[in-house]
């Protein structure tokens, strides 16, 4: 017991001695390094955050309108697209660009009780700052697909602007 008090009051002494003690100073700063790092990710939000919730219907497995959804961009992930059809909210999600192995082939159906006819389809994500609005016509069994597009721009390529693509077809869908 004697012998541990004395290294403590040797360290307390030698750090009296050179009115600092290093040992004291690198903890402060490791423990100050610490909380700064923490601090700025809470504050930049950065890490796993949650995402609102969504509201996306699906109201009728034997629709006429098979619609797709997928997230394109490598840039933005994920991305908030909302769908509305004749100013009805029908998709309303987060879409990911998806895994390492099947990247961009992230898509996600949903079926649509549209009747026959023309039909005004509105797209729009705030966080990717696009919007596209389209008329279509469905007579009978149609496959549709909307894909969020965006890439970096490179060394003498332009990208395109962030949009969106909209394809329909009276045939299924095949995605490669």
């Amino acid at each position: 017991m004697k012998y541990t008090e004395g290294k403590k009051s040797l360290v307390v002494g030698l750090c009296r001695l050179y009115n600092h003690c290093w040992v004291y100073d690198m903890t402060k700063k490791l423990f100050h390094t610490i909380i700064i790092v923490t601090l700025t990710f809470a504050l930049a939000d950065c890490g796993n955050r949650r995402l609102p919730p969504v509201n996306s219907k699906s109201p009728d497995n034997k629709g006429l309108l098979t619609l797709y959804v997928s997230n394109q961009s490598l840039v933005i992930s994920p991305v908030d697209i909302q769908v509305k059809i004749d100013g009805k909210v029908v998709v309303d999600e987060y879409f990911h660009v998806g895994k390492r192995c099947q990247r961009q082939n992230n898509w996600k159906g949903f079926q649509m009780n549209l009747a026959n006819g023309r039909h005004q389809l509105h797209v729009l994500s705030r966080k990717g700052k696009a919007e596209l609005t389209k008329e279509f016509e469905v007579k009978g069994k149609h496959s549709a697909a909307i894909s969020y597009q965006y890439y970096r721009p490179k060394l003498g390529y332009e990208p395109p602007p962030k949009h969106f693509d909209f394809v329909i077809q009276d045939k299924p869908i095949i995605f490669q």
